[in-house]
């Protein structure tokens, strides 16, 4: 960027001066109202507005100063003369202000890097409220600061209403663990049960007051375990989730290789379901370990299947819930298969309605019994029920 050739006649004029000093360097170069912004990395109007006697911002003054071969003695410009000086600015002893000048960043550029407005950023520098301590981190970097020397910035902040400490995702595993479920946080909290099942769950940010509304109740400062809360999960993995990471394996790629969804894994891994035997059999082969161990790792205990000697005295109802629990199959997979509803298969089982011929073949081949036990009476053999009608 071009500079005054003779830069020291101007060294001692006081920046209250700088309207005129901005016109005689501009007329000395020959330059235009744009082409003389374009060196300033300002707007032709902004140019302007300081030629006419508006006051610079202090950021603008980085990049005016040095083009123009000025000395930053001064700390202060005149707006309509060298006897009238502007008004201090409320933000300018503010301490994360300066290191936004230091940094040669506008309110802006910091608003546009964190994903904020420039009001918000605004309210930070002039101590109003404090940032999120998510946005922390990314701010400390912007301004060339360490994140410690950047949360004791605004560690006298005053406390504001919406304040939060960003999200949580262990809160609700901790709270149940203390006996406190999501009809409790929402009465002490005093909101609605699905804002306190979102701040469980860690989908949303939980406030500072609702914070310590909880730490009051349970005699702890939940504020200082606020690192080990944001931990995804609390306690040791299951023995399935443990080897499936060893192994590097996702639950979406093991998912895919056995022939479930993803959430049926995940309810494996928390013990919430069962798998049948041959799903298990899968999971051991792709884990490379003995099913029997696995079974047994995770206690997977498979349902008594009635014995031989009791299958004529069961209802039919009892013996299609007992053979499809003995399997592992939900209703929908055992619907699929014979080719009716969910529904359907539950009202057999409740004794609310019967199958059809058809369906009673079909469930025998499904369950591997006698088609005898089902009361199939037609002499279609077993091989051909998957066939259409």
């Amino acid at each position: 960027m071009t500079t005054l050739a003779s830069a020291a006649r101007y060294d001692h004029i006081d920046l209250g001066h700088l309207p005129h000093v901005i016109r005689t360097w501009r007329q000395s170069e020959g330059l235009s109202l744009r082409a003389a912004a374009r060196r300033l990395d300002s707007s032709a109007s902004a140019l302007r507005n300081w030629e006419s006697g508006v006051a610079p911002r202090p950021i603008a003054l980085v990049r005016i100063v040095p083009a123009l071969g000025l000395s930053r003695s001064g700390s202060r410009l005149a707006v309509n003369g060298p006897e009238t000086q502007a008004a201090p600015r409320a933000t300018d002893g503010t301490p994360l202000f300066r290191a936004r000048l230091a940094a040669g960043l506008t309110q802006s550029a910091i608003a546009t890097g964190l994903h904020v407005s420039t009001a918000t950023v605004s309210r930070w520098e002039s101590g109003v409220r404090a940032p999120e301590p998510d946005l922390i981190p990314p701010l400390a970097a912007l301004v060339g600061l360490t994140p410690v020397m950047t949360r004791r910035l605004f560690a006298r902040y005053p406390e504001t209403r919406n304040q939060r400490v960003g999200r949580l995702p262990a809160l609700g595993p901790y709270l149940r663990h203390r006996g406190i479920g999501t009809d409790e946080v929402a009465s002490i909290t005093g909101v609605s049960r699905s804002i306190a099942k979102a701040w469980c769950s860690g989908r949303t940010s939980v406030p500072v007051r609702s914070l310590r509304a909880l730490s009051a109740v349970l005699g702890v400062d939940l504020l200082e375990m606020e690192p080990a809360l944001r931990v995804r999960r609390i306690g040791t993995p299951s023995p399935l989730c443990s080897r499936r990471r060893q192994l590097g394996l996702t639950q979406r790629e093991l998912a895919t290789a056995v022939g479930v969804c993803q959430s049926t894994i995940s309810e494996w891994e928390r013990s919430r379901r069962q798998p049948r035997p041959g799903h298990v059999a899968s999971v051991a082969r792709l884990l490379r370990c003995s099913p029997v161990d696995l079974a047994h790792e995770m206690r997977w205990a498979r349902t008594a299947r009635p014995g031989t000697s009791d299958w004529h005295r069961l209802p039919m109802g009892a013996l299609l819930l007992a053979e499809r629990t003995h399997h592992g199959y939900k209703a929908a997979e055992v619907g699929r298969m014979v080719g009716v509803t969910p529904g359907t298969v539950h009202r057999w089982e409740r004794g609310l309605s019967h199958p059809s011929g058809r369906s009673r073949r079909r469930l025998a081949l499904v369950y591997g019994l006698d088609g005898a036990l089902l009361g199939v009476t037609s002499g279609l053999p077993l091989s051909r029920v998957g066939g259409r009608r």
